[in-house]
């Protein structure tokens, strides 16, 4: 998450524009649930990757406030979706 993201949050929260749930440990143990379901329907994988490559998708995820894993799990999905299309080699 970006400052500027953390200071809007912060803004909201002292202007009193959140609010507790009623069932506080309701929705604490539904979410808790839906992390575990995602967590175990995903897969783990090792790739060997140059250094440099890491290093531009390490920064890349940074600009974008999220993890590199985050970033090349949405990378891999794109692809895998046919949204993210593969220029083809030069011959």
């Amino acid at each position: 998450m970006k400052k500027e993201e953390e200071m809007d949050i912060l803004e909201s929260y002292e202007k009193g524009e959140w609010q507790s749930v009623a069932n506080l440990k309701e929705e604490i143990a539904r979410y808790q649930l839906y992390a575990k379901e995602t967590l175990a329907q995903m897969e783990k994988i090792t790739i060997p990757i140059s250094a440099e490559d890491l290093h531009s998708i390490q920064e890349k995820a940074d600009e974008a406030g999220i993890s590199y894993q985050a970033l090349v799990a949405q990378i891999v999905r794109e692809y895998a979706n046919g949204r993210l299309i593969q220029k083809p080699l030069a011959q």
